[in-house]
């Protein structure tokens, strides 16, 4: 029987995000982006962050402390129709390890 999903659907065979499927395009390969590390040692974050909007002033410093991204926070939260602090990076993989020194 044909199965039928809310869009989007990652793999239409399952309804679930896969960890692995086959290629899109025969005789091509599908590879990863590798690793994701940030030294914090360029002026500007990279492309790889992420924010909720156009990141306003104050809401993180490169230059506090070289070699590390410090983060402040607003009172609101992301419920509320205000502007909040959330950065982050995309998740591209479920199966990852996280350390923060």
């Amino acid at each position: 029987p044909p199965m039928h999903h809310l869009w989007p659907v990652a793999s239409p065979a399952s309804g679930r995000v896969e960890r692995a499927g086959p290629v899109p395009f025969e005789g091509t390969e599908q590879r990863g982006p590798g690793v994701f590390e940030d030294h914090f040692d360029q002026d500007v974050l990279g492309p790889e962050w992420n924010f909720r909007r156009v990141p306003q002033p104050g809401t993180y410093s490169l230059a506090a402390r070289p070699g590390f991204l410090r983060l402040f926070a607003k009172p609101e939260t992301i419920k509320e129709y205000t502007a909040c602090s959330l950065t982050g990076v995309r998740q591209r993989e479920s199966d990852f390890e996280y350390r923060a020194h």
